[in-house]
């Protein structure tokens, strides 16, 4: 390992809030314990409330560089508005600035939660939707283990905080931004590599070819990505 300990790096989690699927990313790195994995509680909440939760989790007067995977792109966004964190950075992973495929999330919200579980859960529709045909089978196991261990109410109020975010936040920061840019992605469109430039200009891209799940099937990778970013932010890297 690399550089100076001055900041943690901490790992938002996608829509599951559970922080499991990270897993991958966590078996590339020497020390696992050197990463904060932040959890939500499986329980449903508005957007300040996950904010709070992530807060809590995170050492006070800890510099810290966050990477933020999807769902939590807006929870990071929170963070960094709020202003109660010492953030260097932010790595967006198929991240987004607001709702990032209307049209679905307009649908979904009319969907009752126990057939979005099931929507969920089904191996060939999720295969179907994602694409995740090159994704491990391991991989694929631990994500539905993941999404059937959460209670539909929650899956449910997450699409519809999702189909909230509509405006872009108020912020301009200077704060490094970086996005991983993933090609084949069917739910984030280049739309929001605007929506964040227009928060930061000067944005990171690294652009990639795979799906949403990007980080759990490619965590080597994405791990490299992590490093270059954290170089590029603040000059070390911490794993």
């Amino acid at each position: 390992m690399t550089g100076h300990r001055e900041y943690k790096i901490v790992l938002l989690p996608g829509l599951d809030g559970t922080g499991r699927l990270f897993s991958p990313l966590l078996s590339c790195v020497d020390d696992p314990s050197s990463l904060l994995v932040v959890r939500y509680q499986d329980l449903p909440a508005d957007l300040d409330q996950l904010t709070e939760q992530a807060e809590a989790m995170i050492p006070e007067g800890q510099a810290v560089i966050l990477i933020a995977e999807s769902f939590s792109s807006l929870v990071a966004l929170r963070l960094l508005e709020r202003g109660k964190l010492q953030i260097a950075g932010i790595l967006f992973f198929a991240g987004f600035a607001r709702a990032p495929c209307p049209l679905l999330l307009n649908l979904a919200r009319f969907v009752p939660a126990t057939l979005i579980k099931i929507f969920s859960t089904n191996p060939l529709l999720v295969r179907l939707f994602f694409l995740t045909n090159k994704m491990p089978l391991s991989v694929f196991d631990l994500y539905l283990d993941v999404v059937r261990g959460l209670p539909s109410e929650v899956l449910k109020d997450r699409i519809r905080l999702l189909h909230g975010a509509k405006n872009l936040p108020s912020i301009r920061t200077d704060i490094p931004f970086g996005q991983l840019r993933i090609r084949g992605d069917l739910l984030v469109s280049k739309r929001s590599t605007t929506d964040l430039r227009t928060l930061n200009p000067a944005l990171f891209i690294w652009e990639v070819d795979g799906t949403h799940f990007f980080l759990q099937t490619n965590p080597e990778k994405s791990l490299q990505i992590i490093r270059e970013f954290c170089q590029s932010a603040t000059g070390s890297t911490p794993v």
